[in-house]
């Protein structure tokens, strides 16, 4: 294979401005970055959409994609919703990574339900129900479940339901929101599962194949994220025959990107696929980012279909989300010292007279980003995560730490299931 000197390429990077840390880490491999977001969506766009990923040294922004085409060696996809794009490039001969069509197994969730069965992977119990009178009257009589919808990510984030009488007020707010679309709009209802604990992989998916060393990580949700490096052939048995049953799918897409997924775990060692994240996990890819030092030779045979090991510098990567109740309406101002830099990962900001400015979200996310640390031992990533969490500042941040804790124990739990973190 002949080596590639990337210091002479030129990238393109296509984002919907939340992963604009891994854009940079991206950039520092080639010789200049455009990096691209969606900013006129609509009749009336914002002066706000075409700001992420600006005043930063290694990225040029743009606002107009295809005029760049022609110049670019390589075009780079961060989330999903760009299948279409991919596809023309590839048509055009292009070298793309990406997941192309394959986002699909993220984006319609009841179709992936018919490729889970397919692929003979287990399902746990669902209904499609559609309208949400006919949702609320299922939910008046059934509890302890979770309600998804396909596609339209933000509509809203997947949520739980234990008893109707808690559930109510989400079910008004969505009846407003959705308006008309509350009589045909189709909801996924699943039944919980009664899980010891939830792993998922986190790795680069080269038309189903996985390096042979890979990150398996455990969340609690929207707080932290532990992951570890484990090698591939020793993880247990029913995580790699989920991976090798679904390979068909992702080679007959030509799926060449990141890709991250949740599982979980029965005590009788079943193991359902709950969502698969055909794109940067958020988590992980803030520990990723740091974990693999090769991103460039990854990106680039990566897109020709060529599976390169990824080199890592460590074991161990933790990571601990930072909200803001303050940025879900408002620019979010935030200072940490230059040192911290490859430490705190911001989402969606931009960079003016010196100042990181983290941008709000259409979506009225509270999440502006991680904090994270590396280690060969948890205990060592854990400590620099919390010594890097004591230098960022900005208006009503929140991070909660204890979380790592409630994370360590579910490692405690996955062991019994063969997965060491050496918790």
């Amino acid at each position: 294979m002949e080596k590639i000197d990337l210091k002479k390429k030129i990238a393109m990077i296509v984002d919907s401005d939340i992963f604009v840390s891994m854009a940079v880490k991206f950039s520092t491999y080639f010789r200049k970055t455009y990096y691209f977001t969606p900013w006129n969506i609509g009749g009336f766009p914002k002066k706000d959409a075409e700001l992420p990923g600006t005043g930063i040294d290694t990225l040029e922004s743009v606002d107009y994609f295809w005029d760049y085409v022609n110049e670019c060696d390589i075009f780079i996809f961060l989330d999903v919703y760009f299948s279409d794009y991919q596809e023309q490039l590839v048509r055009m001969g292009k070298r793309v990574f990406g997941a192309r069509k394959g986002e699909l197994l993220e984006l319609n969730r009841s179709d992936a339900k018919q490729i889970f069965k397919k692929s003979i992977i287990p399902v746990n119990g669902y209904r499609i129900i559609k309208g949400l009178a006919n949702l609320r009257e299922y939910l008046k009589h059934n509890e302890n479940k979770f309600i998804k919808i396909d596609h339209w990510r933000g509509a809203f984030e997947t949520f739980g339901h234990k008893k109707y009488i808690l559930t109510e007020p989400t079910l008004d707010q969505l009846q407003h929101l959705f308006g008309v679309m509350k009589f045909d709009t189709e909801f996924l209802v699943e039944d919980a599962i009664d899980s010891i604990a939830e792993v998922g992989i986190d790795s680069i998916n080269i038309e189903g194949k996985f390096p042979k060393n890979v990150i398996v990580g455990i969340e609690e949700k929207g707080c932290s994220y532990i992951g570890k490096v484990f090698e591939y052939d020793k993880l247990p048995k029913n995580f790699k025959t989920i991976n090798d049953r679904l390979e068909w799918y992702f080679k007959e897409k030509q799926y060449r990107g990141l890709y991250s997924d949740e599982r979980r775990v029965t005590k009788s060692n079943i193991m359902y696929m709950i969502d698969p994240a055909c794109r940067c996990g958020r988590p992980p890819s803030e520990v990723e980012q740091e974990m693999i030092s090769n991103w460039g030779d990854i990106i680039w045979y990566g897109s020709e279909g060529i599976q390169i090991e990824p080199e890592y510098t460590c074991k161990f990567g933790v990571e601990v989300i930072v909200h803001s109740s303050w940025v879900t309406k408002n620019w979010q101002t935030v200072y940490f010292p230059d040192k911290a830099k490859n430490n705190i990962k911001l989402s969606n900001y931009c960079i003016r007279r010196g100042v990181y400015n983290v941008i709000p979200q259409p979506s009225e996310s509270s999440n502006i980003g991680a904090i994270i640390g590396l280690g060969n031992t948890i205990e060592e990533a854990v400590n620099e995560l919390k010594k890097y969490a004591e230098m960022i500042e900005g208006k009503d941040l929140e991070i909660e730490l204890s979380s790592i804790d409630k994370n360590i124990e579910s490692c405690k739990k996955a062991k019994t299931l063969g997965y060491d973190f050496g918790a």
